[in-house]
């Protein structure tokens, strides 16, 4: 017979692994694009300000993968995930 009354705890392995592969795929798509417009020359106003763009975008969803993987690590270990299940 199992043992009820040490229930099992979220994993917090998951949320991290997760928030590191996002932050792995940003990475690849802003370097990328920043390295085709490196090995293209380009080097006018237009298209400095456009990558510009860019690298603040992945720089706004590394910051939002971060900031929601700290949020959820605080939900685990609060037990607000054990208390949902109750009700």
């Amino acid at each position: 017979m199992p043992n009820s009354t040490d229930p099992k705890r979220p994993s917090r392995i998951t949320p991290v692994f997760v928030a590191v592969c996002v932050i792995a795929v940003v990475f690849l798509i802003v370097g990328s694009i920043l390295l085709a417009f490196l090995a293209m020359g380009g080097a006018n106003a237009f298209a400095l300000g456009f990558m510009a763009l860019y690298v603040l975008a992945g720089a706004a969803v590394i910051g939002g993968v971060i900031a929601a993987t700290i949020q959820r690590l605080h939900e685990i270990s609060g037990g607000e995930e054990e208390d949902a299940k109750r009700y």
